[in-house]
């Protein structure tokens, strides 16, 4: 939902609705839950390991797939380029570059600036990886005191231009410490009656600018706190969800999830085509159709594209998703 096309040409309470609430709101548990459960899997999977088997490993799985979709997307905005004239972000991202610009930037993201913004968060989530097993010692050592230190070093220091958005450092240092320490999700989600309150004050705070304003004056990183308690209340729906969840549907959903997210940004350009016909037509109210049925839809796309995926060579499916179906 955060990722979905065509917010400039929508005004009043479909905005709203759309923006407030879905994005700003809900949208803001993303980045630290995919944080987050990468440092608890870490921990569960990559301790001991070699911190080269770690690089190899999370380069073919993250790196190359990112590369792989941005190329896809920019030549994807080169083709619309090309054939009607409209310039979509893919290629306005590569115009007046050079070559070496464009893979180091646009492509392998290393200045945080890929194709697509969203992959940019892969390149930090590896960074992350290759920090593990310098996190995992310091955990062991110092406990839960670590997310202290990294905190510091963020407030402080700072952490560009290794890691460009620290707050993907901090919350995959959560996910660390929680899993070296055994708390397992369903002691995290037994304290979503605190947390409750605290999100019901946030969520009024999206449509009342008084409200946020004072929050925002009071409450130090109010941003970082928002993510915090936003996060934390997806992760007990996510594992209420779940919990009731058949497994086939489960095991079906683990094998698509990053094949969503690898191609959401391309999908929702393709299918954002005819309804911003309609919308320039006039039509503006179908927005709010193409908005709740999107995403939706790219979880299908995204299942067709493994069917497709489990068909080609095994060296094509470790390019485009980094494994093999």
């Amino acid at each position: 939902f955060v990722h979905v096309y065509g917010l400039a040409y929508i005004s009043g309470p479909v905005l709203q609705v759309s923006q407030d609430i879905v994005i700003n709101l809900l949208g803001r548990a993303s980045v630290p839950l995919l944080s987050a459960v990468s440092g608890y899997l870490a921990v569960l999977t990559l301790t001991g390991t070699p911190l080269l088997r770690i690089a190899d490993k999370k380069f073919k799985s993250l790196v190359i797939p990112m590369a792989v979709w941005n190329v896809l997307a920019i030549l994807l905005g080169i083709a619309v380029a090309v054939t009607t004239g409209a310039h979509i972000s893919f290629y306005e991202e590569i115009q007046n570059k050079s070559i070496v610009e464009i893979l180091i930037g646009n492509i392998f993201a290393i200045n945080y600036e890929g194709a697509q913004n969203s992959h940019n968060f892969l390149r930090d989530v590896f960074v992350c990886y290759i920090l593990f097993p310098l996190i995992h010692r310091l955990t062991r050592i110092n406990g839960m005191a670590t997310i202290g230190i990294v905190a510091t070093i963020i407030y402080t220091v700072g952490t560009e231009p290794i890691i460009y958005r620290a707050q993907i450092l901090l919350f995959f240092t959560f996910g660390v410490v929680a899993a070296s320490n055994n708390i397992q999700f369903k002691l995290i989600v037994k304290f979503w009656k605190i947390t409750l309150p605290f999100f019901l004050v946030i969520g009024i705070a999206q449509i009342s600018p008084n409200l946020m304003e004072v929050l925002e004056d009071k409450v130090f990183d109010y941003d970082l706190f928002k993510r915090i308690i936003v996060s934390h209340m997806m992760l007990c729906v996510c594992y209420f969800i779940i919990a009731r969840m058949p497994r086939y549907l489960l095991n079906a959903l683990n094998d698509i999830t990053f094949i969503a997210f690898l191609s959401h940004n391309i999908f929702f350009a393709l299918v954002w085509a005819p309804f911003l016909n309609l919308i320039e037509g006039g039509w503006t109210e179908i927005y709010f159709v193409y908005f709740f049925s999107a995403p939706v839809l790219l979880w299908f796309a995204a299942y067709a594209e493994k069917l497709l995926a489990s068909r080609s060579p095994i060296f094509i499916q470790r390019l485009l998703f980094g494994r093999k179906y």
